[in-house]
């Protein structure tokens, strides 16, 4: 499977001018907390205005993961996010990793804008992937990525087989 997303950010409108950039296409490269690569994300907006996210998942530890959006960017503090997502922008999803440590979620939603601006844009937030069934008590092991424009960027995503 090859994803690829690209995006121009600006089309003309009739009149001439620019619209906003709410056709923008977005992705996240996921890396754990020790630095190791560990997925890629691309998200885009539907003919029907919902944003998708296609989330590869390849090299995370197996077992059950929750993925949500966080309200903040950054991804500093995660320690300080409970594993439910409390002070989150969005649950995503769950997404199940193999013992050879990949997975794929994909995920659609009327309520993410892609470099609008507005309170639901989800540029510049991060994406959080947590083990579902992690020690509370333990050290966290949270794997997180930076949603950036893919405005002049193409991205392609490694191949997943099962």
């Amino acid at each position: 499977l090859w994803l690829t997303g690209c995006g121009s950010g600006v089309q003309q409108v009739n009149d001439g001018s620019a619209s906003s950039n709410a056709d923008l296409s977005a992705y996240t490269a996921v890396t754990s907390s020790e630095g190791d690569l560990v997925g890629h994300g691309v998200f885009s907006r539907g003919e029907d205005g919902h944003v998708r996210l296609m989330l590869v998942v390849d090299g995370a530890a197996p077992g059950a993961h929750d993925v949500y959006i966080r309200e903040r960017g950054g991804c500093d503090g995660l320690e300080e996010v409970s594993p439910a997502g409390d002070g989150d922008f969005g649950r995503v999803g769950h997404v199940e990793v193999d013992p050879s440590g990949q997975g794929f979620l994909a995920h659609a939603t009327p309520d993410w804008t892609i470099g609008t601006g507005k309170l639901n844009d989800i540029l510049g937030r991060a994406i959080v992937l947590h083990p579902a069934d992690s020690d509370p008590e333990a050290a966290p092991s949270r794997s997180c990525g930076i949603i950036k424009s893919s405005q002049s960027h193409t991205v392609a995503l490694y191949g997943v087989t099962r």
